[in-house]
């Protein structure tokens, strides 16, 4: 139930479903018709996208988490936590409400899902050959454990560390963060010209921004005081080196 919403949303309908089955023996002496889609008796299919059309309140998050968790298929999910990370890293300043947010958000989260799988394939699938037509496609990587660590890790950097109030010096992605390099270079600049600097190098992280909380809520735009030269925007998005 936690994979679907936040523990305040859940607490009603898991009180009722522990007051149904309040014993692991008594859940397993349920019929099947109770507790899994009567098409599928005791397992549910592997397939997201058969997942979410065939089985009732499963959407496209649940389907992936399900997919990926249980069964080890590459392919993605998105909540939350998951888009928050993603936004960051990529820099995607844009009006979260946006339709077209989620669709660059879950075309990411497969890329890189399918990415990391393939790249930890273990020795003895070294003869599976991947087509490059394929390149993001779900399906072309071979069941693993990967995808499931893979999609939990983002969940979990975004719940701990990545969250609305990151705490950036402790994330172990902060080097390839876009929101993140992009705060630097616009704290530095508003820094520019003050007196105070470091007395050596051990008292540079002062001078750093260790988090963006001010600076970054997933998709606000930045602002156009700064979109200046002193971050070497260019008009297609990207930052100068």
């Amino acid at each position: 139930m936690l994979q679907q919403t936040r523990i305040e949303k859940i607490k009603s309908y898991y009180a009722s479903r522990m007051a149904k089955f309040p014993t692991i023996g008594q859940l397993a002496e349920a019929s099947a018709e109770e507790t899994v889609h009567e098409k599928y008796g005791d397992v549910l299919p592997f397939d997201p996208a058969e997942l979410e059309k065939e089985i009732a309140g499963v959407g496209r998050y649940t389907a992936g988490a399900a997919s990926s968790i249980v069964y080890g298929i590459a392919t993605p999910l998105l909540d939350g936590n998951v888009s928050r990370v993603l936004s960051r890293q990529m820099g995607l300043h844009a009006d979260v409400k946006s339709k077209a947010v989620p669709d660059v958000l879950w075309r990411a989260a497969e890329l890189l899902v399918v990415a990391v799988s393939r790249a930890r394939l273990d020795s003895t699938d070294e003869g599976t050959t991947v087509d490059e037509d394929d390149e993001g496609e779900e399906g072309v990587v071979p069941p693993s454990a990967t995808p499931g660590r893979w999609n939990q890790a983002l969940m979990e950097l975004g719940s701990t560390i990545c969250t609305p109030f990151p705490r950036c010096a402790a994330c172990p992605i902060q080097q390839s963060c876009r929101a993140y390099t992009e705060g630097q270079a616009l704290v530095q600049s508003q820094n520019k010209g003050k007196t105070s600097a470091p007395s050596g190098p051990s008292e540079k992280a002062v001078q750093d921004i260790e988090d963006i909380e001010s600076l970054c809520s997933i998709c606000e735009p930045i602002g156009r005081q700064e979109e200046d030269g002193r971050l070497g925007r260019r008009a297609g998005g990207e930052v100068g080196g």
